[in-house]
């Protein structure tokens, strides 16, 4: 990638599939949705992104375009915020994968509770209660987003059932009158709940979910991609400005809406 000292003579160098014949650099149009659709054809005054990045004084052209590079998805957040640095962008993208996740699982019938504890904790927590309203299923589940993995920690390999455990005593701590965590760490505690791994990806203008099950031993996880029993499994892959049916709807709104949070693009 060439980078030049002066920010009129910067050029991002989007990479996009198919484009990569000479004196032939990105495009990006308002598609349905605002999704920002990524095209190729001749630009001799250099891309839009790049335009507005410019006209931001917090925006560092550089860093936008390397931040563009790396999904489509960092694109789309960055046409709406060009100011944001890697973290920043890193933790919408993540958050937007998090957001589709819950929608998904509330879709299908599971109750969503607080699972955090600051800014770390489970990304979904889930249950499901018995017609007396105690609770009788959990699902744990953690987003990731592209080649995101589950990480080591201190107590545990993330989502494992010593990790669990340690997140949901932190829950309890907090929650020391809410009978329902009572009856969630019970449940952990015996091994009577589910564990699954979201991950997310969006290229080419679809999105594509992978959904594992997760199979813990005290402090490390096996991932299946058996998905296992009583959790539904999303579609594999999704057009964004064509989804097929309501449940596909539903995963596309849920995304644009946390794209929507950060503003129209620019």
């Amino acid at each position: 990638c060439t980078q030049e000292a002066d920010k009129p003579g910067i050029d991002l160098h989007l990479s996009t599939v198919g484009c990569h014949a000479a004196n032939v650099h990105p495009r990006v149009s308002i598609g349905s949705a605002g999704w920002v659709n990524i095209g190729s054809a001749p630009t001799p005054q250099g891309d839009q992104l790049l335009f507005h990045c410019l006209k931001d004084s917090r925006c560092e052209p550089v860093t936008c375009a390397d931040i563009a590079r790396l999904s489509e998805l960092h694109f789309q957040v960055v046409s709406r915020r060009p100011d944001l640095n890697l973290t920043q962008a890193n933790q919408k993208v993540g958050s937007i994968s998090e957001q589709v996740m819950i929608r998904h699982f509330e879709g299908s019938g599971w109750q969503q509770i607080r699972g955090q504890v600051g800014r770390t904790g489970i990304d979904g927590l889930f249950i499901k209660r018995n017609s007396v309203g105690i609770v009788r299923e959990v699902l744990v589940a953690e987003s990731k987003y592209n080649t995101s993995k589950l990480q080591s920690t201190s107590h545990g390999q993330q989502m494992s059932h010593d990790w669990a455990l340690r997140k949901l005593a932190q829950l309890r701590a907090q929650q020391s009158e809410d009978a329902t965590y009572r009856q969630v760490e019970s449940l952990i505690q015996q091994g009577y709940y589910r564990a699954r791994l979201w991950t997310m990806q969006v290229e080419n203008g679809e999105i594509r979910i992978e959904l594992q099950r997760i199979r813990s031993d005290a402090d490390e996880v096996k991932l299946l991609d058996d998905p296992g029993t009583r959790v539904p499994v999303p579609p594999e892959l999704i057009g964004i400005s064509a989804p097929n049916d309501s449940f596909e709807k539903a995963i596309v709104a849920a995304c644009m809406e946390e794209l929507g949070k950060l503003g129209v693009p620019r």
